[in-house]
């Protein structure tokens, strides 16, 4: 039911894909060493890789380190969708995204939806997703 919410590329690679297939992870690893984003950086984590990378805290971007840090969260990422249904990596990813601004650390939906909009309680994985779309 939630599925028919899910309207950007990245949610339907999510739902789609597994921790491998993701286009843009090729093209970020491939950017490192060939520019071809006009030496820009561009994103390429699937969604449970960013949930990974929002729960152990690890953000190495720089050289060696970020090719690490993004090799680990890809064997982290199989493992995590062979334990786990999409609904759940789904349901961590909103309860643990970082929804910041300048001044206040506003970390997953239910603490935006509580600081933005004064909605308290527990927030269904529904009521999360129209907050996100």
């Amino acid at each position: 039911m939630f599925r028919t919410l899910l309207c950007t590329p990245r949610t339907r690679d999510f739902i789609l894909m597994t921790a491998l297939t993701s286009k843009r992870t090729f093209a970020s690893f491939v950017n490192v060493f060939i520019p071809i984003y006009g030496g820009r950086q561009i994103g390429g984590s699937t969604i449970t890789q960013q949930t990974i990378k929002n729960i152990t805290g690890d953000d190495s971007r720089d050289s060696i380190h970020g090719i690490e840090r993004k090799i680990r969260e890809i064997f982290r990422s199989i493992n995590v969708e062979k334990t786990y249904t999409k609904e759940d990596i789904l349901q961590s990813y909103l309860n643990l995204v970082p929804l910041t601004t300048q001044e206040y650390d506003i970390i997953g939906v239910q603490a935006a939806a509580n600081f933005y909009f004064g909605k308290d309680g527990i927030l269904t994985l529904l009521r999360q997703l129209h907050l996100q779309v």
